[in-house]
């Protein structure tokens, strides 16, 4: 009985993996998601290839780069003067942010400029800026590759759990769409960031989000496409009509038109992808 008097015969969402080899999975999961070269935030940084989306770039981050770089200036030189020090760890760190935003904010302050027009340190700054960004971009390739052969479809962890119970199995059917586990949470999140980044929208379908996020990796890379559509469809509890059984997609399409459906994903990215 909820708050509301009303009942429902559906089951809560299983957000605990049941089995310790799901928990395992789950675990996996998680830490790629968490792991350096998945950094969405670092890979904003990053995230220009040429000089027109350099330009572009530069005028989302040149305001917020600014501000931080003075405000740990500001720290940093409150701290020389003041009575009271913080630990040496601290202001080590405080310098080595700042130097982080000083490179970054330097490229961005040039970004008005084609590459051809720079001399000298600008030149090698946009140089090794753009090979960071090819190298970063790169590595993430890695991190999908290994995150799709994880997502069992169209859920990390599908649509059903196993427990066991000494000698003992049972599958536990719960209704379609409400079995999702912490692993999708992270992994929506992390996608939404992912899929902002290549320029894709919240209001797309599956196949046309990782298209984008493939062709903004570049270099003719594609995901494995092994999973049925009316399957991914079926499991989520979405219609499947007019879908060929032999269609088939990535995992991580699955889980975006699987995930997207739900109203949580509605609210949170009402007003688009962030």
């Amino acid at each position: 009985m909820s708050r509301t008097h009303t009942t429902s015969s559906a089951p809560a969402p299983a957000l605990t993996p049941a089995t310790i080899a799901f928990s395992t999975a789950s675990n996996k999961v998680i830490e790629l998601l968490h792991s350096e070269p998945a950094d969405p935030n670092a890979l904003l940084y990053v995230n220009a290839k040429d000089d027109a989306s350099l330009r572009q770039l530069a005028q989302q981050l040149l305001p917020f780069l600014t501000s931080k770089g003075d405000a740990l200036e500001k720290l940093i030189e409150e701290n020389k003067t003041s009575q009271i020090h913080v630990s040496e760890k601290t202001a080590q760190f405080w310098e080595l942010k700042k130097l982080a935003v000083v490179s970054i904010l330097d490229v961005m302050q040039d970004a008005d400029k084609d590459t051809a027009q720079l001399e000298g340190p600008a030149a090698k700054k946009r140089e090794d800026y753009f090979r960071t960004a090819q190298v970063s971009w790169a590595a993430l390739k890695e991190v999908l590759i290994q995150l799709h052969k994880e997502i069992i479809g169209p859920y990390v962890l599908g649509t059903h759990h196993i427990n066991i119970d000494h000698l003992m199995m049972h599958v536990i059917k719960q209704n379609a769409g409400d079995q999702i586990s912490v692993a999708d949470l992270h992994l929506a999140a992390w996608l939404a960031r992912i899929a902002k980044l290549s320029s894709a929208t919240g209001f797309e379908e599956g196949n046309d989000v990782v298209n984008k996020i493939e062709a903004h990796i570049g270099g003719s890379f594609s995901l494995p496409k092994d999973f049925s559509v009316a399957e991914a469809r079926r499991r989520a509890g979405l219609p499947s009509t007019n879908v060929s059984p032999t269609e088939r997609q990535s995992r991580f399409a699955a889980f975006w038109d699987a995930i997207r459906e739900r109203p949580s994903w509605k609210k949170v990215y009402a007003d688009g992808l962030h």
